[in-house]
C-alpha cells in the first residue's frame, strides 16, 4: 500500500467570520476548522490477485525457517486485510494507520494554531498553512520511523509473517 496525505484549506465563508460592528468591529476568527485532511491510499490489488505476476514469484507454499521464511502463495492473497489496516482504510481506522497518525497529528497542530488566530483585519492564512505544514512534517516522521534518534520508533511498523520475492524470474504453475 502506498498512503498520500494532504491538506487542503478551506476558504469558504463559513470558516473565517468576521464582527461587522461594536467595540470588536473587524475582529476576525475562525469559526470552524480551516482545512481539511485528504489521505489517498492507493493498493494494488491486481498483484495481490491469485495468477497475478507477484502471486506467481511466490513459491506455491511458505519454505523456510525463521526468520528467513518465504511467502507462499497463499500469503499473496491473504495480506490484504493487514495492508488495508496498516494504511488506515478500516472503519474506524486503526489508531496506529498511516492515515489516523497523520489525522491525528494535523488535526491536533490546527486546533492550537486556529485558536490562537483571532486578530483584527483578515486571518493570516499563511500561518496556518505554515503551521500544518509543520505537523504533517511531524506525523510524516512517525509514519516512516526517522524521528531523529528513536530508529524503530514508528507507531505502525509493517509487520508481515513472511518474505516475499520481488524479483525472481516468473515460476510456473
Amino acid at each position: 500500500g502506498l498512503a498520500q496525505l494532504g491538506i487542503a484549506l478551506r476558504t469558504d465563508s463559513a470558516v473565517q467570520k468576521t464582527i461587522r460592528q461594536g467595540p470588536n468591529e473587524t475582529l476576525a476568527y475562525f469559526a470552524e476548522v480551516p482545512f481539511q485532511t485528504l489521505p489517498l491510499v492507493f493498493i494494488n490489488s491486481v498483484a495481490l490477485a491469485a495468477n497475478s505476476e507477484f502471486w506467481f514469484r511466490q513459491p506455491v507454499s511458505r519454505t523456510g525457517a525463521p526468520p528467513n521464511v518465504a511467502c507462499g502463495r497463499g500469503d499473496v492473497t491473504g495480506i490484504l486485510p493487514l495492508i488495508l489496516q496498516h494504511e488506515g482504510l478500516g472503519n474506524p481506522p486503526d489508531p496506529n494507520s498511516h492515515v489516523q497518525i497523520f489525522r491525528d497529528h494535523v488535526d491536533s497542530a490546527g486546533r492550537r494554531i486556529g485558536e490562537g488566530l483571532v486578530q483584527y483585519g483578515s486571518v493570516n492564512m499563511t500561518m496556518v498553512l505554515e503551521g500544518l505544514a509543520n505537523a504533517a512534517e511531524q506525523a510524516a516522521k512517525i509514519i516512516d520511523d526517522t524521528l531523529p534518534g528513536r530508529p524503530g520508533a514508528a507507531r505502525n511498523p509493517a509487520k508481515l509473517p513472511c518474505r516475499f520475492s520481488y524479483f525472481p524470474a516468473r515460476k510456473e504453475p
